[in-house]
């Protein structure tokens, strides 16, 4: 059971729920400090100052990338701003509105509204009179407001109009307060940088005000880690996860097609997790991880290809996959050896000699590795001697694929 503030009583996987959303903002940022304590430094010398003209953040990503941390860096850097601005004694707000699908500025405004002062009546008031009741309550209140518009560029492709828009984004220019101080702060995060051809194009006055623009690249493997392992962490009971388990992952995600999407690492351990709670289990498997890879990265196991291995080859994959769905992690060339030599007898198959077997076993796992069902690499310290060592690819689950062979890919190879 959790409480309204995620945490999970009770729970032996999870300690809180909330930490493994994408709504979460987590106290410190291990990945893209940098970047974060710069927008945060220049946050607060607004509002220690005062916006001296109004110029704009843009935070954008790469063409068909998500979960670049776009969302999480303004959210961060803003709400950290607002709380050392008011421990300095200014009266200060941030604001984050989804602007994703808003077929109006008025829809926009209702999302505002609420953060800032649920007494500023919408219902049957205009939009003008909705930011100027606005432009005057942060008047009122001497505060000042930093106001993130996340997805922007939906507000361009949407049905708001060019006045509209105008309207919002240069507002102390349509309705200057009594005292002339400009109190809001804007962000703009949108999907890439084609949003500034766009505004060049419709509202040249509001591009030319983007004073500061961060370019979020995909994360790399080691960033993802980095990003779960202080997840797991917060959210996750300790002696529920591995390293092993959270590098799978990171590793996975980096190399997808969508590239390095933080949002999908996470969605992929709170899956497994989940699984694991609901299977009354008190550790997350790798079985479990794999299979959250799986849904999220939607993978086949295609028949077509496996029944093109010859009757040796099947079984090796076949062995090796016996041995991650028992033990995870990687396996050694002898034990995929020791069970293919029984799956053999088990066949009727004469097995393959010693230094046939391991030529043939490093062909067909190279050729499996260029097709991303097969991992390997050398094994390092803490391990007598050189070997090889095989995993499948995180995003296939092992019992599944043993399934697969067992009951439609080995009966094909055999007869024919």
């Amino acid at each position: 059971m959790a409480d309204v503030t995620g945490y999970a009583y009770g729970s032996p996987i999870f300690r809180s729920r909330r930490v493994l959303t994408d709504e979460y903002v987590p106290p410190s940022l291990r990945v893209r400090r940098e970047e974060a304590d710069l927008l945060t430094r220049r946050l607060l010398l607004k509002l220690i100052h005062g916006p001296v003209t109004n110029d704009i953040t843009l935070i954008y990503g790469s063409s068909g990338v998500v979960g670049v941390g776009k969302t999480m860096l303004a959210k961060y850097s803003g709400m950290r701003a607002v709380e050392e601005a008011r421990r300095k004694g200014i009266n200060a707000v941030y604001i984050h509105v989804n602007v994703y699908g808003s077929p109006s500025i008025y829809t926009v405004l209702k999302a505002i509204v609420p953060q800032l002062d649920p007494r500023i009546p919408v219902h049957g008031v205009s939009a003008i009179d909705v930011l100027r009741e606005i432009v005057y309550r942060l008047y009122r209140e001497d505060m000042y407001m930093i106001l993130t518009i996340d997805e922007f560029q939906s507000m361009l492709a949407g049905k708001i109009d060019d006045a509209s828009l105008y309207q919002l984004l240069r507002l102390y220019e349509q309705i200057p307060p009594p005292d002339g101080v400009s109190r809001i702060i804007y962000i703009l995060v949108a999907m890439d940088l084609q949003i500034l051809a766009q505004l060049k194009k419709r509202l040249p006055q509001i591009e030319s005000q983007i004073a500061y623009r961060i370019h979020m690249r995909p994360y790399n493997a080691e960033e993802l880690y980095q990003i779960l392992e202080q997840r797991a962490e917060e959210g996750l009971q300790p002696g529920t996860w591995t390293p092993y388990l959270l590098q799978m992952i990171a590793e996975e995600v980096a190399m997808g097609t969508q590239g390095g999407s933080a949002r999908k690492a996470i969605n992929v351990l709170r899956t497994a997790a989940e699984n694991a709670e609901a299977l009354g289990l008190s550790t997350i498997t790798e079985s479990l991880v794999r299979h959250a890879l799986a849904e999220t990265q939607m993978s086949l196991i295609s028949v077509d290809q496996l029944s093109m291995l010859n009757k040796h080859e099947a079984l090796m994959l076949l062995a090796l996959a016996k041995l991650i769905d028992q033990k995870g992690n990687y396996a050694t060339t002898g034990e995929i050896a020791t069970l293919y030599q029984q799956l053999a007898e088990n066949y009727g198959i004469k097995p393959l000699g010693h230094s046939q077997f391991h030529e043939r076993l490093n062909r067909v796992m190279s050729s499996l590795a260029n097709s991303g069902l097969v991992d390997y690499k050398r094994s390092g310290k803490g391990m007598r001697g050189r070997t090889t060592l095989y995993r499948l690819a995180p995003s296939i689950p092992a019992d599944r694929l043993v399934d697969v062979m067992e009951r439609l890919v080995l009966p094909r190879i055999l007869e024919g």
